[in-house]
């Protein structure tokens, strides 16, 4: 994952208590839209409303809240799709942004950019355009213009997304990962899949100021992965362990778990990745209902500038 604009080098900011936070990337099939395969449309088409439906039903249970990244044109509905690879359920899905807003559960909606743009490799001039159809289409639909996750993980621009109103966004996997990225980007894959093998512990971020751009930067911890092929190699124990462990370390540290990831990482073994995922839900809440632990969305850590 290039990126465009190295960051990161912000104080961190001291929190008061741990805190999970999760940041999911909604894209449907723009966020292969280079790329798209007559089998992906399908599966997309199939699949995404049912993962985003039951992620809804499993985070009301635990009455936890996550940040909600959509791309723009899922829920534009004044541009066409003539043309587009697939099924139009999976490039247009208006009905989830209903969905999600109207939970019990106070979920954020940010955003993931209007169009999948890769902001690392396009002019700013582009970017800045991309961003002013983002943050009109959130006010048309009232939604908040506050927190930004990159296409791609592609972080750059960030004076665009200061000037298009964000106040937070999410960089990349701290730890190993983040070494990688700078050294040695290649090698990153192969990485991302070997520590969650072998269940190393994920790393815990605090959110940083960048005052050069006015933005504060909320690093992401770990991504949950598919069950697709090789990733199958994964035992669903080791994981539920290693993101209990997280939520328990961010409490007894004082620091934020930020877990990532996308309704597709859901596609396969569904039963089984809903089950990883609420094992850290469960800790959460358990920890939250004690009184010394917090569950945020990415724009909740928008206050870390005024006390920085």
């Amino acid at each position: 994952m290039p990126l465009g604009t190295r960051v990161s080098l912000a104080p961190e900011v001291p929190q008061s208590r741990g805190s999970l936070c999760i940041s999911i990337d909604l894209e449907g099939l723009w966020g292969t839209w280079d790329r798209v395969t007559p089998r992906e449309a399908t599966k997309c088409g199939a699949l995404e409303r049912l993962v985003v439906l039951r992620l809804l039903e499993l985070f009301d249970r635990y009455r936890v809240p996550a940040t909600w990244a959509i791309v723009g044109r899922l829920f534009d509905a004044s541009r066409g799709f003539d043309g587009l690879l697939g099924p139009r359920d999976g490039w247009y899905l208006p009905d989830l942004v209903d969905q999600i807003r109207n939970r019990r559960t106070a979920h954020e909606i940010g955003s993931h950019s209007y169009g999948h743009v890769y902001f690392h490799q396009i002019e700013e001039e582009a970017a800045s355009e991309d961003l002013v159809r983002a943050a009109d289409l959130h006010r048309r639909h009232g939604l908040s213009f506050d927190s930004f996750v990159f296409p791609r993980n592609g972080v750059s621009k960030l004076d665009a997304l200061r000037r298009a109103g964000i106040r937070v966004f999410r960089s990349v996997d701290a730890g190993i990962l983040k070494i990688l990225d700078d050294v040695a980007p290649r090698l990153r894959p192969l990485a991302n899949l070997g520590e969650k093998i072998l269940g190393l512990p994920a790393p815990l971020v605090l959110p940083r100021v960048q005052r050069d751009h006015g933005l504060v930067e909320l690093p992401s911890s770990t991504l949950l992965l598919g069950r697709q092929g090789v990733r199958r190699t994964i035992r669903p124990s080791v994981m539920r362990q290693k993101l209990v462990r997280a939520t328990q370390r961010a409490a007894e540290q004082k620091k934020v778990f930020h877990l990532w990831f996308h309704p597709s990482n859901f596609y396969d073994e569904t039963d089984t990745q809903l089950a990883i995922l609420e094992s850290a839900l469960a800790e959460a809440a358990a920890l939250r209902d004690k009184g010394n632990f917090a569950v945020l969305r990415m724009g909740d850590f928008a206050a870390a500038a005024s006390v920085s």
